[in-house]
Formats: structure tokens, C-alpha cells, sequence
């Protein structure tokens, strides 16, 4: 009897051990050989709860019901509208910076669940470890907003999560970005408040340029003075009065970076950014 339960024991302790490596396959990413085990396990047990709508994911219970329903029918209309969106809130990060985090979210839950495929979306996380909000943008979107650019525009919207009203936070939050990624006619014509500032110091650049290339009584100043502060490529674009060249090359100077695609642990490609609250 004894040799016979320790028989079945012996088989039992081999299954479990021949039966790990098919679990860890679970959490490891089938094209770099990532794991994600160090959130996974955990989050995955909470999916139940935070993941009753297809396109929500509040690990961190930030949200109600009510809250995750809208966030849904919002991602629906997005859906309709070509775009795949994702809300997402946790409140442990392990470590890892939010944008590596919202990165292996991202490629684990929404990539892997959809078979490898590289999905071309943005998702919008509330990382209560990080006390960030941060939009990432992966496949396809992966250029399409810089990381000065998210900032820019979570600048608009991180005051909600600072007030503890995350589900607003997250709506304007795409409310925002779905703007900037479609810009209407009327948002093309009409300029923002910064390139206002920047064609009125172009329009004096101009002036002051023009004055002194034509004003025989002045030789200390010249325009060269004024376009070398502008890091103006075209000198003749002043001149001419090709405001976009001026105005491109001025942003391309004052730029603090960012931009740019990223490649994730798990072979994804994304990009944003984040502002914290």
C-alpha cells in the first residue's frame, strides 16, 4: 500500500514538474522570450473583477461601474471610427518605469490576447505607483504622438487624476488625443496661442531683417544677426516671407525631444508618453 502511494506521489510531483515549462510559456513573450510573470500571475487573478468590459482594465478599482460601461461605449465609438482604444489602472508597477509598464500591459493583454498581432492602438493608464497618467500608442500609432506631444496634451487632463476623478481623466484624456490625431479644418486654419507668439516675433523677425539689409546707414546690423538666432536653414525663407520655413525651423531648435517609436521588451513597437499628478 505504502510503495503504492508513493508510487502515485512520485507520478504526481512529475507531472507538476513536466507541467511548469507549459505554464511559464503562458507568460513569456513567443517572439523575444520576454516574461511577463512578474505582473502576470498577479494580474491575471484579477481579471474577473477588473476586466468585465472588453476594452477596460481597472486593476486598480479606480473606477465604477457605471464609470467602465461609459469608458466602453467610448471605446465602441472609437472602434466605429477606426481606432482601437484601451483604459487601463493599476496600482503596482513593480518597479518597472510606466512607460516599460504600460508597454508589457500592452503587449501581454491586448497583443497577446489577439493572437501576436501587433495591434495598432492607444491605450490611456492611470499608474497609481508611479502617480503618472500616460498615453502609449503601439503598431501603426507607435509615431504618432512624441513624448513632448503626450505630455502637451495630458497637461490638459492630469489635473482630473490629481483630483481623484480618474473616469473623467481618462475620457478627456482621449478626448484630447483623438483630437490632436484628427484634426479638423478650423483646428488646421486657426493657430494656436504659441504659433500666434511665434508668427508675431517672425513678422518683427522679417521687419527688422528686411530694414537692415536695405538700410545703407546701418552696418553693424544685418539680418544674418536675426536668422542665425532662428537657426534658420533657407536664409532667402525670411526674406521671401516663407513664414512655415522659419516657423519649422524655429520649433525644430526650441524642441526639449522626445519623438519617436520604441521597441518594448516583448518586440512591440510604441510610442507617447506620460505627466505626472
Amino acid at each position: 500500500m505504502k510503495k503504492r502511494l508513493l508510487s502515485f506521489i512520485a507520478a504526481l510531483a512529475l507531472v507538476f514538474v513536466l507541467a511548469l515549462p507549459a505554464f511559464a510559456e503562458g507568460y513569456t513573450s513567443p517572439v523575444t522570450g520576454y516574461d511577463y510573470s512578474y505582473f502576470a500571475i498577479d494580474y491575471d487573478a484579477m481579471l474577473d473583477s477588473a476586466h468585465k468590459y472588453a476594452n477596460v482594465y481597472d486593476f486598480a478599482d479606480l473606477l465604477t461601474d457605471e464609470g467602465e460601461r461609459d469608458l466602453q461605449a467610448r471605446a465602441d465609438q472609437r472602434r466605429a471610427e477606426g481606432y482601437s482604444v484601451y483604459f487601463v489602472t493599476y496600482d503596482e508597477a513593480y518597479g518597472r518605469s510606466i512607460m516599460t509598464f504600460t508597454d508589457d500591459l500592452y503587449d501581454y493583454y491586448i497583443t497577446k490576447l489577439d493572437f501576436d498581432k501587433q495591434v495598432t492602438g492607444v491605450m490611456y493608464a492611470i499608474d497609481m505607483d508611479n502617480r503618472e497618467v500616460y498615453i502609449n500608442t503601439g503598431g501603426a500609432l507607435a509615431d504618432s504622438i512624441s513624448t513632448d506631444k503626450a505630455y502637451s496634451l495630458l497637461d490638459k487632463t492630469y489635473q482630473y487624476a490629481s483630483d481623484k476623478d480618474y473616469y473623467t481623466c481618462l475620457l478627456k484624456t482621449d478626448e484630447v488625443t483623438m483630437k490632436y490625431l484628427n484634426p479638423t479644418l478650423l483646428d488646421k486654419i486657426i493657430p494656436t496661442p504659441l504659433s500666434g507668439i511665434i508668427s508675431a516675433i517672425v513678422s518683427v523677425v522679417t521687419g527688422l531683417g528686411m530694414f537692415a539689409r536695405h538700410n545703407k546707414n546701418n552696418k553693424i546690423i544685418a539680418g544674418s544677426n536675426y536668422l542665425g538666432a532662428f537657426n534658420v536653414v533657407n536664409n532667402n525663407a525670411v526674406f521671401a516671407g516663407n513664414r512655415r520655413e522659419v516657423i519649422h525651423d524655429f520649433y525644430k531648435q526650441s524642441s526639449s525631444g522626445g519623438g519617436g517609436s520604441h521597441s518594448s521588451g516583448g518586440g512591440g513597437s510604441h510610442g507617447g508618453g506620460g505627466h505626472g499628478f
